[in-house]
């Protein structure tokens, strides 16, 4: 300002050192600036001061946002288990006016339902054995089991739109705790029923009963391949069951399970007679007695579809090479259901009350032909 030609007077004088420019020669604008009064050697270290608070200004901004945004997933999750709570609410009260279960009994589902379904959801969604292993009963025991079960069996998948649908449930009491009983369909008009046992305060899924679990695949087993000897979920089908009730033995057949349709049988065996006094002729005589009776294990009233005539079996079978064929035998019964427990369910005490049903029964022809074709 003291440089320029025009306007020059004697009265501008420097406000610093209060002479006039051209006795000092050129001035330094910048020590007479108030924003740099002070050492030079310090203006540096203002700026970068200065820049270090804009770039934490900008940290924090970015921190902010971050938390907002995880917030805000965590409370569209919330309300999303929320909206899955309440549908099963609305089921509990169709029950209570029904009046299927006691108040005890009730408050017992409406604590297990929601996590039963966020169980079946997360073990359908997840793509590996390792990752289903989270959801099941006794975890340490299952994985080898499952690992081995899915290198000869496919995993379940469904498709990607597909939805899983809870149609009806049950509560059942064994191994001194509270068990859910569940039926489950798709929309292509699959079903799945699926137990859950309450183990250390969780609910898992009962994976053995749901996959129905066997050490070896049937058919290859009944092909002569793998172990001679095997633990099996089948179906049982009692063949001349009015015709041969007079006799020792009975004939029993017994068929591979189709996952997802529960009214259809898979692969057939050989005949198999077995001793009605034996205990596997007495667990499966009571299994059938009961089946007569519209009867299931562990006083079950879930309609659980199955073919006609046929119940299921947990059970082991032995296989033996014969001069010119095999030879199978069922060694042992363990119970006429597929729950992953040792408790049969019904008593096997009650296996020669089963051919008093059968007497009273009136003729069934169908029982006089030969199995049925299945696929």
């Amino acid at each position: 300002m003291f440089q320029g030609r025009g306007g020059e007077a004697p009265l501008r004088l420097c406000p610093k050192c209060g002479q006039h420019p051209s006795a000092t020669g050129a001035w330094n604008p910048v020590d007479s600036d108030p924003r740099h009064a002070g050492d030079g050697a310090d203006a540096p270290e203002k700026v970068r001061s200065v820049r270090k608070r804009r770039g934490r200004g900008l940290m924090t901004k970015l921190l902010v946002g971050w938390v907002v945004l995880v917030l805000l997933i965590v409370i569209g999750a919330r309300r999303m288990l929320h909206r899955e709570e309440s549908r099963f609410a609305d089921d509990y009260r169709g029950d209570r006016e029904e009046q299927r279960f006691s108040d005890k009994q009730m408050k017992v589902l409406e604590a297990a339902l929601p996590r039963c379904a966020e169980v079946m959801n997360g073990y359908i969604n997840a793509q590996t054995p390792e990752e289903r292993n989270q959801f099941v009963l006794m975890p340490v025991r299952t994985a080898s089991r499952m690992a081995e079960f899915y290198r000869n069996n496919p995993m379940l998948k469904l498709e990607q739109d597909a939805k899983f649908h809870l149609e009806q449930y049950e509560l059942l009491h064994y191994n001194g705790g509270d068990v859910v009983e569940t039926l489950w369909s798709t929309e292509d008009g699959r079903q799945y029923d699926a137990v859950f046992v309450n183990e250390e305060d969780e609910w898992r899924l009962d994976w053995e009963h749901f996959a129905r679990y066997s050490t070896h695949p049937w058919p290859l087993f009944l092909a002569g391949t793998g172990p001679s000897q095997g633990e099996f979920r089948l179906y049982a089908r009692e063949r001349l069951a009015q015709e041969r009730r007079q006799e020792e033995a009975m004939s029993i057949y017994l068929y591979a399970q189709r996952l997802g349709y529960p009214d259809k049988a898979g692969y057939q065996s050989p005949e198999f007679l077995v001793e009605r006094e034996s205990p596997q002729g007495r667990m499966l005589a009571a299994g059938f007695s009961a089946m007569r009776r519209n009867k299931r294990p562990f006083g079950s009233t879930l309609p659980v579809a199955h073919p006609d005539d046929m119940i299921r079996v947990r059970l082991t079978v032995v296989r033996d090479a014969g001069d010119l064929e095999l030879r199978f035998r069922i060694a042992a019964v363990a119970a006429c259901h597929w729950h992953a427990t040792d408790e049969p369910g019904i008593d096997p005490v009650a296996a020669k009350a089963s051919v008093t049903d059968e007497q009273a029964l009136p003729p069934d022809p169908q029982q006089a032909q030969d199995p049925p074709a299945v696929d």
